[in-house]
């Protein structure tokens, strides 16, 4: 018969049927208020965690300091033990003494004095006004006003950089002073103005780092909440740096904002809302005590602790871990301790020692409000930092830890040692890490413990940590240097007490009691080089290498009257003298998954008239097109196959409703046997780049016997051996049942 565009059909349709198998199997807690005349505070920064249901009971304040009065702003004064309050109703300035606390005198200011401020030397308190435009300067030693500024708005918010110049934010109705302000702390003239660079009128809070060289500034009377960087130069020039966190357009206004001493992390109330903390390099943000209310917030003078205050309590986190070595983990939900209140707390600062906090309490946050002054506890722990794995492999190497506490730590001392050998160690009191440089030290188990003492031990951190330096045993079986399966089976045994893991190849084995291991492996065709890798739960490595050559089992499929035989590539599978779709086929060899085919047919010269391969190839192609949708993406060109002539070209054929599938389409001459074959290797689309070389490989094994002498015999098929569909080239007896129809309906011509 001729070899016609059936044949082309059926290896299209059968491949896609092949192909298609597989497939047939912020709003935060809290109430949001809106914009208020309020003022928050001045800022310039000076071991167990309980479960929810641990709770630290609160503790009352030491003393409250009865005022009654609207109380706008606090300070604490750094040199002496004094916190100074703005009485906006009164008109003064209170100098509350917290030895004693009560009010040791008063200073009279202008109209509504809301804004306070301290210079870097805590020689001067400036005062700025929301009823007049005017900052007042008073000298701390005579308790006396030294200068009346002049300034061209009314003020909201103080800040004081330098000895000589001021920050001041405004509140005008009139809209009179859009930006904040660096104006002389001298004579009140305007130095420069702190352009955001957005044209809206914000009522900004404004807290500066402690080392007065970074300004911050929120808004506190619109929503919603951003934050704007600015920096000073050398010179006094301040530069801004860019603005976020944005928390979105429903976050609320802040009422308070502090930075941490250190300079790491500024914390914000949100009116109504919790203490959010933010990276001053903007990289991290979060909640601080999830769920809480909180209208004020301070930062503990060792950056370790923040202190928020809502109704009728200071709540005290530890936020320690923000400025641990590896970065930011998240802030706690639950506080370290409660310190109850007689009333609402509206404003609060910590002093610079941290052993007291002064608290503006009252029934309402402009209004019949006291001072009250809070002993804090010092909350000491000791929290172990390295080494953080339980084994380790160096046998020199740092024992870090750090103390932390709400109070300063200068009369803190802490001491390092191991399994019960006291060792040298550093104490910072500034940071609170404790380093201990150790080693080397012998393999083994090793108890440490860092103590901290203020006179007497008042905190212990103990942990344990394994020094492992060696790495396991491993010895792996021989395997033979050839084998003829596509799986290997590697074992072994790994010797050591803390194995963590052991890998054959890209696989995990499981190791016995004992360490043996084995795992079977998959091989490809060739030299496979297995690695073999042994990992305690140190890290120590041990690896080792086997080798082996997978070489296939030759199969030849021949096929005696027509004439040649063709290798079958291993895991293919093969059916001989098949006739479907209207087409004869010598030969069909099969894999799944993916789904190729390599088919082949022939007919005698005699069908054709012009017996040149790639004449005989056009026709094929062109008798296809005339019935199915073909693309020739390599054009028909001469080649050689066997030492016969031959003809190659690459096309794709598409009907309708199935995949469309690459097809590489072979002719070969054979004059002395009077015949002409086709061979065809295809798979769908999807898959044809990838398999390309299997199906090429598979094809150039086909070779055209002798015309002369005895034929060779298959050591796989026996010629004649009458027409077979394994199992594997592809379905189940529905499936080939599916197939079949398909096929029968796209025949073009019966043999």
């Amino acid at each position: 018969m001729r070899v016609s565009q059936s044949t082309l059909w059926f290896i299209a349709l059968f491949l896609a049927a092949m192909a298609l198998v597989p497939s047939v199997m912020s709003a935060l807690p809290g109430r949001h208020e809106g914009p208020k005349y309020n003022p928050a505070m001045s800022r310039v920064s000076p071991s167990h965690r309980p479960e929810p249901s641990e709770l630290p009971p609160p503790t009352m304040p030491s003393a409250v300091v009865g005022v009654g009065t609207d109380l706008t702003d606090l300070v604490m004064d750094p040199n002496r033990p004094y916190v100074y309050t703005a009485d906006r109703l009164r008109d003064q300035v209170l100098v509350v003494s917290l030895a004693t606390a009560s009010v040791e005198r008063t200073l009279p200011v202008g109209d509504q004095p809301v804004a306070l401020a301290l210079n870097p030397s805590a020689t001067m308190l400036y005062v700025g006004h929301a009823g007049e435009r005017t900052i007042r300067a008073f000298d701390l030693a005579s308790w006396t006003q030294v200068e009346n500024l002049t300034v061209p708005f009314l003020t909201w918010d103080l800040a004081a950089p330098t000895e000589t110049e001021l920050v001041a934010t405004t509140h005008d109705s009139g809209f009179a002073g859009e930006y904040p302000y660096v104006i002389s702390a001298t004579n009140g003239s305007v130095l420069q103005r702190l352009n955001p660079g957005e044209l809206v009128y914000m009522d900004f809070l404004v807290a500066l780092n402690s080392a007065r060289t970074w300004a911050y500034l929120v808004p506190s009377a619109t929503a919603p909440f951003l934050m704007y960087s600015f920096e000073r130069d050398p010179q006094g020039i301040w530069t801004f740096r860019g603005r976020g966190p944005d928390f979105g357009s429903g976050t609320p206004a802040a009422r308070d904002i502090a930075v941490a001493p250190d300079g790491r992390w500024i914390y914000v109330t949100l009116a109504g809302g919790m203490v959010e903390g933010i990276a001053a390099d903007r990289t991290g943000s979060g909640p601080v005590g999830l769920g809480s209310t909180s209208y004020a917030a301070d930062v503990g003078p060792t950056s370790q602790f923040v202190a928020s205050g809502g109704p009728a309590e200071v709540r005290i986190y530890d936020v320690s871990a923000a400025s641990d070595p590896g970065g930011f983990n998240g802030f706690p939900v639950d506080p370290e301790a409660v310190l109850g209140l007689t009333g609402h707390a509206w404003a609060l600062r910590s002093s610079p020692s941290g052993d007291r906090i002064a608290v503006v309490v009252g029934i309402a946050d402009d209004a019949w409000q006291d001072l009250e002054i809070v002993n804090v506890p010092p909350l000491t722990r000791v929290r172990p930092l390295a080494p953080a794995e339980r084994f380790i492999r160096q046998s020199v190497f740092d024992v870090v830890g750090r103390i932390i506490d709400f109070r300063m730590m200068t009369d803190l001392s802490a001491t390092v040692s191991l399994n019960g050998i006291s060792t040298p160690a550093s104490f910072d009191s500034g940071t609170g890490l404790v380093v201990a440089h150790v080693g080397p030290l012998a393999e083994g188990d090793y108890l440490t413990e860092i103590r901290a003492f203020r006179g007497t031990v008042v905190a212990i951190a103990v942990w344990t940590f394994t020094v492992d330096t060696t790495p396991p045993d491993l010895h792996v079986d021989a395997v033979p240097s050839v084998v003829e399966s596509d799986v290997l089976n590697v074992s072994g045994t790994v010797i050591d007490p803390h194995v963590s893991w052991v890998r054959v190849g890209s696989i995990y084995a499981a190791v016995a009691p004992d360490g043996r291991f084995v795992l079977t492996v998959p091989l490809l065709t060739g030299t496979n080089t297995i690695e073999v890798e042994a990992v305690d739960q140190a890290g120590n490595v041990a690896r080792a290498v086997v080798t082996t050559e997978f070489r296939p089992p030759i199969r030849w499929f021949t096929h005696a009257t027509g004439h040649f035989r063709i290798q079958i590539p291993f895991r293919w599978s093969a059916a001989g003298n098949v006739t479907q779709g209207g087409t004869r086929f010598d030969v069909l060899l099969s894999r799944t998954n993916p789904a190729l085919i390599v088919g082949v047919s022939s007919d005698t010269l005699a069908t054709v008239g012009d017996s040149r391969p790639g004449r005989i190839l056009d026709g094929i192609i062109a008798q296809a097109s005339s019935t199915a949708g073909v693309i020739v993406f390599e054009p028909v060109a001469d080649t050689v196959v066997d030492e016969h002539p031959a003809a190659r070209a690459v096309i794709a054929v598409t009907v309708v409703g199935s995949p469309q599938v690459f097809e590489i389409v072979t002719v070969v001459v054979g004059a002395e046997w009077g015949r002409y074959w086709v061979i065809i290797g295809a798979a769908t689309v999807q898959v044809f780049d990838s398999s390309r070389g299997q199906i090429e490989a598979a094809m150039a094994t086909f070779d055209v016997l002798e015309a002369t002498g005895s034929p060779p015999v298959s050591n796989f098929f026996q010629a004649y051996q009458g027409w077979l569909l394994l199992a594997a080239i592809g379905a189940t007896v529905a499936e080939a049942a599916i197939l079949g129809f398909l096929m029968l309906r796209t025949s073009r011509r019966k043999p």
